[in-house]
């Protein structure tokens, strides 16, 4: 699969939503029983526009941050990782958001977010269209399920993410990133929905893409998800590892996950999986071979704690011997 992209200074993806601080409780276990807490730059998109950029690739991201010290951690943090700025907004009138969670993988990591009325859930359609005007055909724009889900005014500005990237020949990404603790599912199906249908790439878990389409199998689901606009749909399998399609008609694309990594925190895989697959797009690698990528980047960011401290250099990336399951 090839995916065409800008020349010249544009960035090669703008990713649009949340970024906020984490605090990670320690020691590993109930949240309750923590002693100390570690903060953490985190968010859906902002995780994926720093692992693309870590792979070598011109990205800026887009959103709004508070006029404080956590907003200042925030930019200090993104911009380090080479990550453009410019449309990240400081607003005067919020507070940066923040979540605490514990570091378990089994039952699933307890998280509180204190993050409603936060500046990033006042996002609106004119940071989105700042942010995309003048961007050339093919550019590739992110989103996730998560940011529709804090607003009215940030489901208005995803939705209008997808209408402009149709409008204008832009290559919307989409990861369904469906969260039950945001939003219920009659709410979220029919917006999510709508994005998928505007995406070019869209990517899910089984339960998401069944949430979507009623499918049960990944094979299925993938199809389905295809079926609803998307030129390609990947699924995230726990069993399978990735299964992917281009279109009903098309035999499925199965890239069982080659990789293992001791897993100290289980949070943000999905976005170190987008990461490299863009990444892989970016560089005209093979839809099978991008899939690869992006599982390398998934087991290298699971492996550190905090969302975006794993997410590997195009160094780090390059397989060894210790990579191959033994």
């Amino acid at each position: 699969m090839t995916t065409p992209s800008p020349s010249g200074n544009f960035p090669e993806l703008v990713a649009i939503g949340e970024a906020l601080v984490a605090f990670i409780a320690h020691p590993a276990g109930p949240l309750h029983e923590a002693t100390r807490f570690s903060p953490h730059v985190v968010g859906a998109e902002s995780n994926v526009a720093v692992g693309v950029a870590r792979l070598g690739h011109r990205v800026g991201f887009a959103g709004r941050i508070g006029a404080d010290a956590f907003g200042s951690m925030i930019l200090r943090r993104l911009r380090a990782e080479g990550v453009a700025t410019e449309h990240l907004v400081r607003d005067g009138a919020a507070p940066t958001g923040l979540l605490f969670r514990n570091l378990r993988e089994f039952p699933s990591a307890e998280v509180v977010y204190r993050r409603t009325g936060s500046a990033g859930s006042r996002l609106a359609p004119d940071d989105v269209g700042a942010a995309l005007a003048g961007l050339p055909a093919g550019t590739i724009v992110h989103v996730s399920g998560v940011t529709p889900a804090l607003s009215e005014s940030c489901m208005a500005a995803a939705l209008a993410l997808a209408e402009t990237a149709r409008a204008r020949s832009l290559q919307l990404f989409v990861d369904v990133n469906y969260r039950t603790n945001l939003w219920d599912r009659n709410a979220a199906a029919p917006v999510l929905r709508k994005l998928v249908a505007s995406a070019s790439v869209v990517t899910a878990s089984r339960s998401e893409a069944a949430l979507l389409t009623g499918a049960d199998s990944a094979a299925d689901a993938a199809a389905a998800l295809a079926g609803l606009g998307p030129r390609v749909a990947v699924i995230r399998d726990d069993a399978l590892g990735a299964v992917a399609s281009t279109g009903a008609s098309k035999p499925p694309i199965v890239v069982p996950s080659q990789v293992t990594r001791r897993v100290a925190d289980p949070v943000g895989a999905g976005d170190a999986f987008n990461a490299g697959l863009i990444a892989g797009l970016l560089e005209d690698q093979s839809l099978p071979d991008a899939i690869a990528t992006a599982h390398r980047c998934g087991a290298a960011a699971v492996g550190v704690i905090g969302d975006i401290e794993g997410l590997p250099t195009r160094a780090e990336l390059m397989p060894s011997e210790d990579d191959v399951r033994r």
